[in-house]
């Protein structure tokens, strides 16, 4: 959902802003764009439930063998 990438976005460091920004299509990347830029003040709580929401459905499509993780031995990029 456009609204808490925008939150989860907004409390991370710009790389990451970036690569997550440049890996969607021109269209929900300029839509996620609008939303950050449109979003107003916001608690650091509401960036961390978030970060913690997106994290979770990664965690279940790991889980599910439909996305990998990066290499444990750095041999792949990891954003942190």
């Amino acid at each position: 959902e456009v609204a808490t990438w925008a939150l989860a976005l907004a409390g991370a460091a710009s790389p990451v802003r970036m690569k997550v920004l440049n890996a969607l299509d021109p269209a929900t990347a300029a839509a996620l764009r609008s939303s950050l830029d449109n979003l107003g003040p916001f608690r650091l709580s509401d960036t961390e439930a978030a970060q913690a929401e997106i994290t979770e459905h990664f965690r279940r499509l790991y889980d599910r063998g439909i996305i990998g993780l990066p290499d444990p031995r750095g041999r792949e990029e990891m954003l942190v």
